[in-house]
């Protein structure tokens, strides 16, 4: 085999499975970006936290956009390196894949790390949300009631979060009113995102504008909640969007688990096979010269015993 056959065989060794990283980096690089960019995705994230402030999952698709520019970025070296036969740009390949492998496999223990929390701080944060730091207009607002609106949930638990909230007092049509030793009558008692929608919109609560649902029957929904209904009725839902968001949102970390964790060992065994074909070609290369150089000993023989019956 002469030298442009070998050096065509290893580009080839090379290519072929770093297409597939590309391709793996690429999707991680995607799913990233869809989860920062859509709004939805946005909200649910931002309310099921422990601190909407400082979102761990936010902080991985991040992490993942990272990788995904890396992987490609590195390949695309690799690639050069090989062709151009550069050894210090094969060098930043292998640095820059190592610290990608890295990088996707925190991400996985991260996404771990934030599925075993969800029970004991999640709740709480979400309940401590609505009572504190919601209003219609404010960024925690905003999200909640897209939330709520998109899977038709109220509150963190039930409506019932919103008793005694700091929204509940701000509520202008509330004034005169002093909870919880008169709340029954007091008009306002949960936002119109938790109350069940018009025909229109219920239909497709994916495509209602968060901050302007239209409640079927606002007065009935006031009074239901004002009533203890809390497992919701015909005018209020009564799920609580903890319930709501909790399947969801294990898809997406098992989503950014599997892509860490599986991204990142496809890298470790790509390099062992790599490892693996590049002695069976060196030992290959080996046994053909042994082999020609028989050959050569042979023709010598052969040589020999023609003179030798002359």
């Amino acid at each position: 085999m002469d030298k442009k056959d070998t050096d065509e065989n290893l580009y080839g060794n090379f290519l072929i499975p770093n297409i597939f990283i590309i391709v793996f980096g690429l999707g991680v690089m995607g799913v990233g970006i869809w989860m920062n960019a859509e709004y939805d995705v946005q909200a649910y994230l931002y309310v099921f936290s422990a601190n909407p402030n400082g979102n761990m999952l936010l902080g991985i698709t991040g992490v993942y956009i990272a990788a995904g520019i890396l992987t490609v970025g590195g390949v695309a070296v690799g690639i050069v390196g090989v062709r151009k036969e550069k050894p210090f740009m094969l060098i930043i390949y292998v640095l820059l894949m190592v610290f990608v492998m890295l990088l996707e496999i925190i991400g996985g223990f991260i996404a771990v790390g934030f599925r075993e929390q969800i029970y004991d701080n999640t709740l709480r944060s979400m309940q401590d949300q609505v009572k504190t730091g919601y209003m219609w207009e404010n960024d925690i607002g905003l999200q909640w009631n897209r939330v709520q609106v998109r899977l038709r949930c109220c509150g963190a638990d039930s409506a019932k979060d919103y008793r005694c909230s700091n929204w509940w007092y701000a509520e202008a049509d509330n004034a005169g009113y002093s909870c919880p030793d008169n709340y029954y009558p007091a008009t306002k008692q949960v936002p119109n995102s938790c109350c069940v929608l018009e025909l229109n919109q219920n239909r497709d609560p994916e495509r209602v504008p968060p901050q302007n649902p239209i409640p079927k029957n606002e007065r009935r929904c006031n009074e239901d909640v004002a009533g203890n209904m809390w497992a919701g009725s015909s005018n209020v839902n009564g799920r609580g969007c903890f319930s709501a968001l909790q399947d969801r949102m294990f898809l997406y970390i098992y989503i950014l688990m599997g892509l860490g964790f599986c991204v990142g060992l496809f890298q470790v065994s790509r390099k062992e096979i790599s490892t693996n074909q590049d002695n069976i070609s060196h030992k290959d290369s080996s046994h053909c010269a042994t082999c020609n150089g028989n050959y050569d000993d042979d023709d010598d023989d052969d040589e020999s015993n023609n003179h030798s019956i002359q």
